[in-house]
């Protein structure tokens, strides 16, 4: 190898080149680039993110497990627990009747509210609009409990019955009216209501809100709430003290399945009830 006065060699070949930071990097490009740079790193990346990690909304497996539980036990004995833990009654009014001819459904609260149509809502009138919006978001596990404030008005139909039943949905409870009565038996959903009437909502009633704590069927509903309706009726129970009204559910219905053969045997209410504290 022949050296050259400066010391260096004449020739090594061909070295890769440095790789160059980022920071220079950003130094190349133009000026107008570099100027806008840093308005779509704040506005566009986070944006993208957030896109990316979005979390998905399947049920998380303890509220799968809850949910099945809930499955298969009575509304009374889940009235009678929220009756016990929560202090206060969860179920609702005795007019709110299954109205389809499947009775059992299980589920998490999605709400609605409509108020009547007036002078002040009439350039604003949504009709259905928020309840329909709920049941293009909704699938498994979902429950739209709709308010009408009017037994007359309706807050659910064929169409918007149609629609939750093929995205899955659980089920649907109207504090009013619902129609079409023999489409909705025709598609299996479980729907309650507190009447059955053939009148529209449209220019009777709007809606004014959604996702917000309502009072159905004398109770209050909030969203996330779990749902249990059968032929007995509509129980609500509170999200929050769901964990202590299932144990007392269970503890119940353990003691339900060994009350009745002891019934048989015995035949003596009053003697059964002694032993296990309850009726």
């Amino acid at each position: 190898m022949t050296l050259k006065s400066t010391g260096q060699p004449e020739s090594v070949g061909t070295l890769p080149k440095p790789r160059s930071s980022s920071k220079q990097r950003l130094t190349r490009l133009p000026w107008p680039v570099r100027l806008c740079l840093p308005a779509f790193l704040v506005l566009v990346i986070p944006g993208c993110t957030e896109i990316t990690l979005q979390p998905a909304t399947h049920q998380s497996d303890a509220e799968t497990a809850i949910v099945d539980q809930l499955k298969s036990i009575p509304t009374a004995t889940l009235a009678d627990a929220v009756d016990g833990i929560v202090g206060r009654r969860g179920f609702m009014n005795y007019d709110m009747r299954p109205v389809s001819l499947k009775h059992r459904m299980v589920g998490r609260a999605k709400t609605a509210l409509f108020g009547p149509s007036g002078e002040l809502t009439k350039e604003k009138n949504l009709g259905p609009a928020h309840a329909v919006q709920i049941i293009d978001e909704s699938g498994p596990g979902d429950i739209l409990v709709v308010v009408t404030g009017d037994l007359n008005v309706t807050g659910l139909g064929g169409l918007m019955a149609t629609t939750a039943s093929v995205r899955g949905m659980e089920g649907v409870v109207v504090d009013g009216a619902v129609r079409d009565v023999t489409e909705i038996e025709a598609l299996g959903l479980s729907v309650f209501s507190r009447s059955i009437s053939p009148a529209t909502m449209l220019g009777r009633s709007t809606s004014l809100i959604r996702d917000v704590p309502i009072v159905c069927g004398g109770i209050t509903v909030a969203p996330g709430d779990y749902i249990v309706g059968d032929r007995d009726g509509v129980v609500c129970i509170p999200a929050a003290q769901i964990q202590g009204v299932l144990i007392r559910a269970l503890e119940m219905e353990a003691a339900e399945k060994k009350m009745q053969p002891m019934i048989r045997e015995i035949k003596s209410l009053q003697k059964v009830v002694e032993q296990f504290k309850r009726i």
